[in-house]
This record gives structure tokens, sequence and C-alpha cells, in this order.
């Protein structure tokens, strides 16, 4: 994922909403623009030490808001089938299962 997150930086399409605690982020939400009135997000992290503390959805309620001012209809969100905690997360926030489709990566080091 570190790579991912490093890569989203350099694309103009990716956006960030950060949560700091003092001068250190303790996690960040990446989202993009599928089309104008669409988000999809990326990735949702929180540092283990600030996990369940609401901040992943203190982070989706920055989001929605954000998403409400630009009148995007919906917001997406994919995650791997087997990523139990955020697929629970995302239910717990009001997101429901659309439809599953594989994705495939690659990696190079």
């Amino acid at each position: 994922y570190a790579n991912w997150v490093r890569n989203a930086f350099q694309k103009p399409n990716r956006f960030f909403i950060t949560s700091m605690e003092k001068t250190r982020k303790v996690g960040f939400l990446l989202f993009s623009f599928e089309t104008p009135d669409t988000i999809r997000i990326e990735l949702l992290a929180v540092t283990d030490q600030y996990q369940n503390r609401s901040l992943g959805r203190r982070l989706m309620a920055l989001l929605e808001e954000f998403a409400r001012t630009r009148l995007v209809r919906q917001i997406c969100v994919g995650t791997q089938v087997d990523n139990v905690p955020a697929i629970n997360f995302y239910h717990k926030q009001g997101y429901m299962f659309r439809y599953g489709s594989p994705v495939y990566h690659l990696w190079s080091h």
C-alpha cells in the first residue's frame, strides 16, 4: 500500500483527507472522482494506535460532507472480499454491497 499512496501523490485526480494529531498524520482517506457525480474511495487507513477511536468514521463523514457540497450522487468503495473488518466497517457506515469483480495488481519492485 505504501507504493499506492506514494504514486497517488503524483496524480492530479487523487485527493486526500487527512487526520492529524499535533504534527503527525494518524489517518487518511484517499479518493478520486470517477465521474463528476461519483466518488471512489481508494484507501482508508488509520494507524494502529488510533484504531477504534471513530477516526475512520470521522474521515468518512468529512468525505460525505464534501460530496454533498459537490452534488455527488454516489460514493463507491472497493475492498478485498476477505477483508472482513473493512466490509463490516463500511456496512456500519450505511454502505451496501453492490457487486464483486476481480482486480489484479502488478507490484514492481
